[in-house]
């Protein structure tokens, strides 16, 4: 049979040992036992994990910068942020520099937007000028002396005046010629007149804006005293 010792508890070493086998683990184990023991061990745990993540980006920032630092300028521009793109240029003491850019060393400067608008506009094809239209007329025979209308309208061409058409009057007992103001432009018949030699009292206003001419010829039975049959 097994001899069994009675353990002396009053020993302060073997109480000790009794202890540590009942309640196995740290000091600090035995001092935080149950539900306060896990939460600071999951307190500890997540103070852990947010340093881990806090110095994961910073590292990922500073990547980051250093890798700007490499990039050229443009692309540089593209990357900073709008409130360093904003920022100007500084001078040796910190301060923005308020000097404009230097000129040309040989004293040209830029053209000015009004001096490019000029030389742009000199530079403008001229706009052609309004063609003036020729003074139309017709010519009529009213007095049936044969080959009289053709004479006028040779002679009026030969003075720059256009003659549309000339034919025989509705009828061959005109006495003295006349002239019809077909456009109501009383200078451009005037100045009929007078190269046929026909005084302005014979022009008659009758106004026919349908046939588009500035004046009708009637020629009557007095047409040699006007300039184109005065040499017959």
């Amino acid at each position: 049979m097994v001899k069994r010792t009675r353990r002396d508890l009053s020993n302060p070493v073997i109480r000790r040992i009794l202890q540590s086998e009942r309640f196995p683990g740290s000091r600090a184990e035995r001092k935080l036992p149950g539900p306060v023991g896990r939460f600071f061990r999951i307190s500890g745990l997540s103070i852990l994990t947010l340093l881990v993540l806090f110095n994961t980006l910073v590292l990922l920032k500073t990547t980051e910068w250093k890798r700007l630092e490499l990039l050229p300028l443009k692309e540089k521009s593209r990357h900073l942020p709008e409130t360093a793109q904003a920022i100007p240029p500084t001078g040796r003491k910190g301060i923005a520099s308020r000097n404009p850019e230097p000129s040309n060393r040989t004293g040209s400067a830029d053209p000015t937007p009004s001096q490019e608008t000029s030389g742009s506009a000199a530079r403008e094809t001229p706009r052609p000028k309004p063609v003036t239209r020729k003074i139309q007329v017709e010519v009529l025979n009213g007095c049936g002396v044969e080959g009289i209308a053709s004479r006028m309208t040779d002679y009026l061409r030969d003075q720059g005046i256009d003659v549309v058409d000339n034919r025989n009057y509705k009828h061959f007992n005109v006495e003295k010629t006349f002239i019809l103001n077909r456009s109501g432009n009383t200078q451009r018949v005037q100045k009929v007149a007078r190269l046929i030699g026909l005084s302005e009292k014979r022009i008659q206003l009758q106004k026919n804006m349908h046939l588009q001419l500035d004046a009708t010829i009637v020629l009557g039975r007095d047409y040699k005293t006007f300039k184109p049959f005065k040499n017959e």
